[in-house]
């Protein structure tokens, strides 16, 4: 653990090797433990990729778990429960939709969509998670909340 007065973020790659200041090429450190000269940088390197693999194959294995778990029509129709309101800014403009019969129902043009992410597409023209696009306001919530925060707990 990091106190935040104490951290720093760590480009895992650096700057003169071609990384990119992103979330992917960024680890939290202690400034006690900062890398600094180039061996401890690529150990560090070494080490983050170990780590990041192990977790990735953690995290890949217990998705295809519970995957397998659902129903090919679950997994087509993950969605919030009906009667949950959604909102998308993109570009600078607000885009409105509710959740109504497994559905997302486009406020300004009434088309109808299977999942969140589609529904998102449509709109921005791109490939999205629409999970991590839309807010949403649950039917028994008064407040918006990034869509995927509520993925495992909402009520199916």
């Amino acid at each position: 653990m990091v106190d935040w007065d104490q951290a720093e973020f760590h480009h895992v790659v650096p700057h003169r090797d071609g990384g990119e200041t992103s979330i992917d090429n960024c680890a939290l450190v202690d400034k006690e433990c900062h890398p600094l000269s180039l061996d401890d940088e690529n150990r560090f390197r070494q080490w983050w990729s170990s780590k990041k693999n192990k977790t990735s194959s953690q995290s890949s294995s217990a998705i295809q778990q519970q995957r397998k778990n659902k129903s090919d029509d679950d997994l087509e129709r993950e969605l919030p429960p009906d009667g949950t309101s959604l909102r998308l800014a993109y570009k600078g403009k607000w885009y409105d939709a509710k959740i109504e019969n497994r559905q997302v129902l486009l406020d300004h043009n009434s088309s109808r969509f299977k999942s969140l992410s589609s529904a998102a597409v449509s709109i921005t023209g791109t490939s999205v998670n629409g999970w991590k696009m839309w807010d949403i306001k649950l039917p028994e919530g008064n407040e918006w909340l990034v869509a995927y925060r509520c993925r495992d707990t909402q009520g199916k």
